[in-house]
């Protein structure tokens, strides 16, 4: 298992609902992530920028605006699945 599968396995509650507001809505403004996770923005932001560094989220600005979107949904996605315990098939 290599780092990027590491980091994201041991990732918290918080972390794990910042990715699947990302899975569900694709490109989301920090706002959004808020709303839909009921975390605080501090929080919210230093997760993002740990996902950002990490290379599983990329951010695009506008002005003021800052947007989210998973890096590779696909994995991710499949990741976050075994990291619950349900089986996918292949």
């Amino acid at each position: 298992m290599n780092d990027y599968m590491k980091s994201l396995m041991t990732f918290s509650k918080g972390r794990k609902k910042i990715l699947e507001v990302l899975l569900k809505f694709g490109e989301v403004n920090i706002s959004r992530i808020i709303k839909h996770t009921m975390l605080n923005h501090k929080i919210v932001n230093t997760y993002l920028r740990e996902m950002v560094s990490l290379g599983l989220v990329k951010e695009r600005k506008f002005g003021r605006v800052r947007m989210f979107r998973l890096s590779d949904s696909e994995m991710l996605m499949q990741m976050l699945r075994n990291a619950d315990g349900s089986k996918t098939s292949s």
